[in-house]
């Protein structure tokens, strides 16, 4: 999402997710390579999960206090670096995998290897479509968000927050994001 540092109604900064993850994907994908194989896929995963809730948590409240306003315009490039990190974690997952298969093919008897280091590709694959359905969440309140009115979307958020906190990617994924006019998707 976007954080604001808001003086009355004015916007005098404005800090994207898509700028924050350009002077951080360095250092995100280093981590990925420094990871043990054993959970590397799972790491993955639940980072890239864990950005888009975190990102949908945030836009959600801005929506809430009615104070998304000119945010909207950023969504886009948010949720396309979110998707363009998800991709480049998995894709150093993959070379990480792929190297540590290779050594570990070389080390073993008869190709097996060890317990520690079993994570295929396909295992990538799989974590792939889980990041992708919870990006597909998050675009979907991308929609909600360019094609509601401020009134529209601080009654959304309130129900998708809810009275016990935050619920929200069951509400999203149960057909919130949508747009009324049915023509994205």
């Amino acid at each position: 999402g976007d954080f604001f540092a808001e003086s009355g109604q004015a916007m005098q900064s404005c800090l994207s997710l898509e700028a924050i993850i350009m002077r951080r994907t360095d250092g995100l994908l280093a981590l990925v390579a420094q990871t043990p194989p054993a959970l590397l896929v799972a790491f993955v995963t639940e980072l890239g999960l864990q950005l888009a809730s975190a990102w949908t948590y945030i836009v959600l409240d801005y929506m809430r206090r009615g104070k998304l306003g000119g945010a909207t315009m950023f969504l886009d490039d948010d949720i396309e670096a979110l998707k363009r990190l998800s991709q480049a974690l998995m894709q150093e997952a993959r070379r990480h995998i792929s190297a540590n298969t290779q050594k570990a093919g070389a080390s073993a008897s008869g190709g097996e290897r060890s317990s520690l280091t079993d994570v295929s590709l396909g295992d990538c694959d799989d974590a792939q479509r889980r990041l992708d359905e919870g990006l597909r969440v998050a675009q979907g309140l991308v929609w909600k968000a360019q094609s509601g009115r401020t009134e529209e979307l601080a009654r959304f958020a309130g129900r998708v927050f809810g009275d016990n906190g935050f619920g929200g990617a069951d509400t999203l994924a149960a057909g919130g994001g949508a747009t009324d006019s049915g023509d994205r998707g």
